[in-house]
């Protein structure tokens, strides 16, 4: 009679090649999702942009609104609701957008995190127009896992 299976030396095997194929991709994989939530938080600010203009050309004045603190960029971010997919707004929480990484100033790419939005322009740190939108990077999410400044775009 003949067995029918895989010997323990077989399965032994075959779970160390398994490993050292997960152990060789994990890492691309993981740097290529990462580097595709990038994409998508900045063609989701290209989308709200043109979003905030189409609703300043219709209304004739910017969404931008402020309270005590000064600029108010979850309630201006509510009144572009209906000019854009509700799934453009899924990755948004807080005035937040969901970054896939940054890289720091050791040249260090950490995974994960998020990027305030701003009407001030980065660059200049002066209040825009009221319809552009700018990303607001802090101290520690300068770059992206590119190496790109965040505020250049």
């Amino acid at each position: 009679m003949k067995n029918k299976g895989f010997s323990l030396i077989e399965v032994c095997i075959g779970i160390a090649l398994v490993g050292i194929m997960i152990g060789i991709g994990g890492p691309k994989i993981r740097r290529y999702i990462a580097s595709g939530k990038d994409t998508k938080a900045i063609a989701t600010l290209a989308t709200l942009r043109t979003a905030s203009e189409l609703y300043y050309s219709e209304h004739g004045f910017p969404i931008m609104s402020r309270n005590e603190e000064g600029e108010d960029i979850v309630s201006s971010l509510e009144k572009l609701k209906d000019y854009v997919e509700a799934k453009t707004f899924k990755n948004i929480k807080d005035g937040k957008i969901e970054i896939g990484g940054y890289m720091g100033e050791d040249k260090n790419i950490n995974y994960g995190g998020e990027i305030p939005l701003s009407f001030k322009n980065p660059n200049t740190n002066e209040l825009g127009d009221g319809v552009s939108i700018w990303f607001a990077p802090d101290e520690q999410h300068q770059f992206n896992m590119k190496g790109e400044k965040w505020s250049e775009y």
